[in-house]
C-alpha cells in the first residue's frame, strides 16, 4: 500500500499529507477488524509501572508514574537527538526525508532507510504504549492519542524536533487551561483551534523557519 500512496505523488508537491492520512485511514480499518472479535469492546487496565507512594510538593501532587514518564521521555528524546545528528545513519535518515532523489544519488539505499525510519518510529510507538497504558483506559480507540501528537507536530514544525517538543507542551498547557476556565468539552475541542490559529498565522509552525517560495 505505501508503494501504491508513494506511486501517486505529484513531481515538486510534498508526499507527506497523503502518508500521514493513508496512516490515519490505516488505523481506523485495524481499530474497525479488531472490533470483529468477541470481547474487544471490555476496557481494560494495565497496572502501573511504579507503584508507590505520591510525592507532595505543596499543593502539587506528583504520581511515580507520571515523574517517570517524565524521565524516560527525556532521555528517548536525547537519544533520538544523538541518532539524528551524530551518527551516519541517522544523517542518512535525514538526507532522506528532505531529499530522497538527492540521497540517492549520493549513494543512501533510500528504500532501506525507509524501512529503517518505519521500525524507529514503531520501536518509539511502543514506548510510549507502555508508558501510557497505565494512565489511559485499555480500547480499540485509545489510538486517538496520535491526533494530539499531530496536533503538536503541526504547532512546533514537522521539521524541528526542538519545535515538536514545545508544541507539545503548548497543546498540553492550552487544553488544561481550555478545560480550567470553559468546560471539560473544551478540552476535546483545543487542539484543533490551536491547529487552525498556528495554519493561519505561521503556517511552517513556530520553529518550522522561512517559507521558500520556488518559482517553476
Amino acid at each position: 500500500m505505501l508503494d501504491k500512496v508513494l506511486g501517486r505523488a505529484v513531481p515538486g508537491q510534498s508526499i507527506l499529507v497523503a502518508m500521514v492520512i493513508a496512516t490515519v485511514g490505516l488505523s481506523y480499518v485495524l481499530k474497525g477488524s479488531v472490533r470483529v472479535f468477541p470481547y474487544t469492546e471490555e476496557v481494560r487496565r494495565l497496572p502501573p509501572l511504579f507503584a508507590g507512594e505520591p510525592i507532595f510538593i505543596g499543593p502539587v501532587v506528583l504520581q511515580r508514574q507520571d515523574i517517570a514518564i517524565v524521565v524516560i521521555v527525556v532521555l528517548v528524546m536525547l537519544a533520538l537527538w544523538a541518532f539524528f545528528s551524530l551518527t551516519l545513519t541517522g544523517k542518512a535518515l535525514r538526507a532522506t526525508s528532505q531529499n530522497p532523489r538527492a540521497a540517492s544519488l549520493v549513494g543512501i539505499p533510500v528504500r532501506r532507510m525507509r524501512m529503517a525510519i518505519w521500525g524507529l518510529a514503531a520501536a518509539v510507538s511502543a514506548v510510549a504504549g507502555i508508558l501510557l497504558a497505565p494512565k489511559l483506559l485499555m480500547t480499540p480507540d485509545m489510538g486517538v492519542i496520535v491526533i494530539l501528537a499531530f496536533a503538536a507536530a503541526i504547532i512546533g514544525g514537522f521539521a524541528s524536533l526542538p519545535g515538536c517538543i514545545v508544541g507539545g507542551i503548548v497543546l498540553g498547557v492550552v487544553q488544561n487551561l481550555s478545560g480550567l476556565f470553559f468546560s471539560s468539552a473544551a478540552i476535546s475541542v483545543a487542539p484543533f483551534l490551536v491547529i487552525m490559529l498556528i495554519l493561519a498565522v505561521r503556517p511552517q509552525g513556530l520553529f518550522g523557519g522561512r517559507v521558500a517560495i520556488k518559482k517553476v
